[in-house]
């Protein structure tokens, strides 16, 4: 009887804070989409048929489902001066993809700062040509979620949603460091210890 009221009250636990992150959730959502109206943003693309509550949710949905392996990461291409919507949403693709590898980058680097204090030019080397091939490798794993476009004045400005999934991802990241670390010429060991920074998870703020 005791371990039935204790899995039962258990789920109640666990019930009230699903109910709790879906609160929260919808709230943010709620927010974030009277603050795109706002600026004057609407759907493009493959989701422009959707609402902008159906595109964010299936977002969130997405990510909520394991946030240990999806990644959202956004780029935009607001202040590009960019004339052509194509051109516009390429600038976005590639904003998001320079921010992922810099959130990778930035791990390596505090890796390689805290273990080996005296790598610091060979390091920095290493961690440019890493965090360089990373947002080039990684561009074909992001999946497109939704984008926003905006006209201003005369140039159109886009923020992408994508997700990134770490099972591919980590794939991506040890194929940039093994071609960084032929170019930096660094020796096996150290390399073999930055290989473990590189198989850590990456959250992009």
């Amino acid at each position: 009887m005791r371990k039935s009221l204790f899995f039962m009250l258990a789920a109640i636990a666990v019930m009230s804070v699903s109910c709790g992150t879906a609160r929260k959730t919808a709230e943010a959502e709620k927010a974030k989409i009277a603050e795109w109206k706002s600026e004057g943003y609407s759907l493009t693309g493959s989701m422009s048929t959707f609402t902008l509550q159906q595109a964010l949710s299936s977002h969130n949905t997405k990510i909520l489902s394991d946030n240990q392996r999806y990644i959202p990461v956004m780029g935009t291409s607001e202040g590009s001066r960019v004339t052509e919507l194509s051109v516009s949403s390429w600038v976005a693709q590639n904003d998001a993809a320079i921010r992922y590898a810099q959130a990778a980058g930035s791990i390596v680097s505090g890796g390689i700062a805290r273990k080996f204090s005296n790598l610091s030019e060979q390091g920095s080397k290493l961690v440019g040509a890493y965090t360089q091939k990373v947002s080039e490798y990684i561009i074909p794993l992001m999946k497109e979620s939704f984008s926003l476009c905006r006209l201003n004045g005369s140039y159109y400005e886009v923020i992408s949603y994508f997700i990134i999934d770490e099972e591919t991802a980590v794939t991506a990241r040890e194929r940039a460091l093994r071609e960084s670390i032929k170019e930096t010429d660094l020796e096996f060991e150290l390399a073999s210890e930055i290989d473990n920074w590189v198989k850590e998870f990456v959250k992009v703020d």
